[in-house]
C-alpha cells in the first residue's frame, strides 16, 4: 500500500505537507486573504482567469506526466483575478487512469482537495503549503492491476528474500504464483518448493481472504484455506502469508514532506478493490 500512497501524494505535490484528514480540523477558516473587487471583474471580464486557469491545468498535467509517465486531467476552480497567479485558489481535482508506478499497478485515481481555500508557493524549484491542504483520494484496483504487481520486479524480489534464511541459505522457492477476484474475494495460489529436500515435490497452496486496514495499514482478512483443519493448521503462518499481500504496504511518513497519510477504508465491490479516504 506504500506505494500507492506515495503515488497519490506525488499526485498533488511531491514531499507536500498534505492532510488527508477530517476538513474541519484542519481547514483555513474564513474570512479567507483573496483579492476582490475590481481587478477580479476586469480579469473575469478580459477572459484572463480562463486562460491563467487553462495555463496552470496544462502545467500540472504537463509535471504529473513527467513525474509518473502516466496522464492524468487537472481541474482548478479559482477565486478569480490575481489569485491563482498567488497560489490561492479554490479546488483541486486530478484523475487518471492505468497508472504504474515503483511496480504498483492502479486502474484508476481521483484525488480532490476538500478545503474551501487553498494556498501554496512555488519558490526555488520548491512546493510549500501556506496553509494546511487536506486531499481525498478514491484508488480502484483490479485483478489485472494485482496480476501485473506480483509479476513485478518489485515483488519479485520482495518474495525472493522471505524464502531466504540465515547465512543467506535458500530455505524455500515460492513459484507459479497467481492472483484472482472471485465473489468480492481475493483468492491467491502458489506452490512451495524446498530445494534442501532433493527429490520433494512442491506444495501447493490456495486460499481465499477479504481486506482490512488496521493501523493504516491493509491487510489479508478471514484468510479460508477451504477446509477447517487447513485453516488451523495453517494458522501459525499468516503472518507469512501477509506478507505475500501485494496492496500490505505500511505508510510511513517522513519529516521531509510532513504528510498525514490515513489509509481509513478499503472494499472488494463487484469484483475491484476500492479504496478510500487516504
Amino acid at each position: 500500500m506504500k506505494k500507492i500512497i506515495l503515488l497519490l501524494i506525488i499526485l498533488l505535490g511531491i514531499s507536500s505537507p498534505a492532510y488527508c484528514i477530517a476538513p474541519d480540523d484542519y481547514c483555513p477558516k474564513a474570512p479567507y486573504d483573496i483579492s476582490r473587487g475590481f481587478s477580479s471583474f476586469l480579469s473575469s471580464a478580459t477572459g484572463v482567469n480562463f486562460l491563467t486557469t487553462q495555463i496552470a491545468e496544462n502545467g500540472l498535467e504537463k509535471l504529473l506526466k513527467k513525474e509518473l509517465n502516466n496522464n492524468f486531467k487537472v481541474k482548478i476552480e479559482t477565486f478569480g483575478g490575481n489569485n491563482l497567479l498567488n497560489g490561492k485558489f479554490k479546488k483541486l481535482t486530478a484523475t487518471g487512469k492505468a497508472l504504474q508506478h515503483s511496480g504498483m499497478h492502479i486502474s484508476s485515481v481521483k484525488a480532490e482537495t476538500m478545503c474551501e481555500f487553498n494556498h501554496i508557493k512555488y519558490e526555488n524549484n520548491e512546493l510549500y503549503f501556506v496553509e494546511n491542504m487536506v486531499i481525498n483520494y478514491q484508488g480502484k484496483i483490479t485483478q489485472d492491476d494485482l496480476k501485473k504487481v506480483i509479476t513485478s520486479n518489485e515483488y519479485t524480489n520482495m518474495v525472493n528474500k522471505l524464502a531466504i534464511g540465515t547465512n543467506g541459505i535458500l530455505l524455500a522457492r515460492i513459484i507459479n504464483m497467481d492472483i484472482k477476484i472471485e465473489n468480492n474475494k481475493i483468492v491467491m495460489s502458489y506452490d512451495v518448493l524446498v530445494p534442501m529436500l532433493i527429490g520433494s515435490l512442491p506444495k501447493h497452496i490456495s486460499f481465499s481472504t477479504g481486506l482490512d486496514v488496521e493501523d493504516g495499514k491493509i491487510n489479508f482478512e478471514g484468510i479460508d484455506f477451504g477446509n477447517p483443519n487447513t485453516n488451523k493448521i495453517m494458522k501459525s503462518t499468516l503472518p507469512l502469508i501477509n506478507k505475500l499481500n501485494p496492496l500490505s504496504y505500511k505508510v510511513k511518513t517522513t519529516p521531509k514532506n510532513n504528510a498525514i497519510v490515513d489509509v481509513k477504508t478499503v472494499k472488494i465491490i463487484n469484483n475491484e478493490i476500492i479504496v478510500d479516504d487516504l
